[in-house]
């Protein structure tokens, strides 16, 4: 008797398990219809909003004696287009064919290929800032003109690789096959295809099928050291630069600012299709057009740009200390004394190399501005300060 009780319970229990399934399988079939086609319940990629911010996902490949298959799998998995943060885990289930270890080499080469692509961007990046920047501070060259520099942070392109892009900027339309625009720089020309840096020495370049001509006093001397901002050198603002850019010192007296059309409107503009829409608006973008209004003469505007980039406090390094001189000048030729003193004590903090350049740029402030008693004050504490000789 007890038997059967047991047997009928035993049945009671499993007709109401299935009871109990059929009624889920009715409900998922009633109320949410086509619930396994995920292409009605998960907009496509393009249709779906950004959230803004994704979540990280962590993908967990369980895996036993897997080594074969592996350098097919897993590449798959790694290169996902997930925007978000994206890692893998692959979980080594006491294998015996070296799974884990064809797991650490994949691991090892897909870290490899990442850091070789992001070197390759960051240096993109920096050709295109280096563009637009130039572009900023020159809206136009004119033709013939040769681009001389010493120093370029550029790991993957020499001078020859940036003439393209150079006269993809300044002559966009050019159907002559004489190329009016050629960047030499030094480390590789001097001695070779430019054998002095003497003026009036001409240049003759083949470059693929076009041709550069021009002569060494027909150039601009340009340099770029990240973080500081492109810097068109000028030789009555750049003399005695500081001694780690002796090899710039050297082409100061060949660049010829005359070279850049001011009246240029509007200016060149590198092409959006390639170099894109431009870095922010930011320190290097106040300096560039401070610097052209500083040859323009326009000293108003040289002191408000100055205004407006230091109310920032932007963080200063060595490298682009050099380019406070701007906006000394452009107080100092204002009247406003006191903020001139106080840059150039700011300029010798972050860099005490620029002794010389603020001191020879002091004398010619000396003798360009109005002497009056704030002048003369200014320029005896520079002096005492900063112990320039007469």
């Amino acid at each position: 008797m007890l038997a059967v009780v047991c047997e009928a319970a035993g049945v009671l229990i499993l007709v109401g398990a299935c009871v109990l399934a059929a009624a889920a399988w009715v409900y998922l079939l009633i109320g949410h219809g086509g619930f396994w086609r995920t292409d009605v319940r998960l907009p496509k990629l393009d249709e779906a909003a950004d959230p803004g911010h994704w979540p990280s996902v962590i993908a967990v490949v369980p895996a036993r004696d897997e080594a074969t298959i592996l350098p097919e799998t897993l590449p798959t998995l790694l290169g996902q287009d997930y925007p978000g943060p994206f890692s893998v885990v692959l979980v080594d289930d006491s294998s015996t064919d070296g799974t884990g270890e064809v797991a650490q080499a994949l691991a090892l080469a897909a870290g490899m290929h990442f850091n070789i692509a992001n070197e390759y961007r960051k240096a993109w990046n920096l050709q295109k800032t280096f563009f637009w920047q130039l572009t900023w501070r020159a809206p136009e060259i004119q033709p013939g003109t040769l681009l001389l520099t010493a120093q370029l942070p550029f790991t993957y392109y020499s001078d020859n690789s940036l003439s393209a892009p150079l006269n993809w900027v300044y002559a966009p339309d050019l159907k002559s096959t004489q190329m009016p625009y050629l960047v030499y720089s030094l480390e590789s020309r001097l001695g070779n295809s430019l054998p002095d840096l003497l003026a009036e020495i001409p240049i003759q370049q083949p470059y693929r099928a076009t041709e550069f001509t021009g002569n060494t006093s027909q150039a601009l001397g340009i340099y770029f050291i990240p973080p500081g901002c492109v810097r068109v050198l000028d030789q009555q603002v750049d003399r005695k630069l500081p001694a780690r850019l002796a090899p710039v010192n050297r082409i100061v007296p060949l660049s010829d600012i005359s070279r850049i059309d001011l009246a240029a409107d509007p200016g060149a503009v590198p092409p959006l299709s390639i170099f894109g829409s431009g870095p922010a608006h930011d320190w290097c973008y106040d300096f560039e057009k401070a610097d052209l209004a500083r040859q323009q003469g326009d000293w108003g505007q040289v002191a408000k740009i100055a205004d407006h980039a230091l109310k920032s406090k932007p963080r200063l390094y060595e490298a682009n200390a050099p380019e406070l001189v701007t906006y000394i000048l452009g107080y100092a030729h204002t009247g406003q004394w006191k903020k001139a003193q106080v840059l150039t004590q700011e300029a010798m903090q972050i860099n005490v190399q620029m002794k010389d350049m603020l001191c020879y740029n002091w004398r010619q402030i000396a003798l360009h501005t109005q002497k009056d008693a704030g002048q003369q004050a200014a320029i005896a504490a520079i002096n005492s300060q900063l112990r320039c000789s007469p």
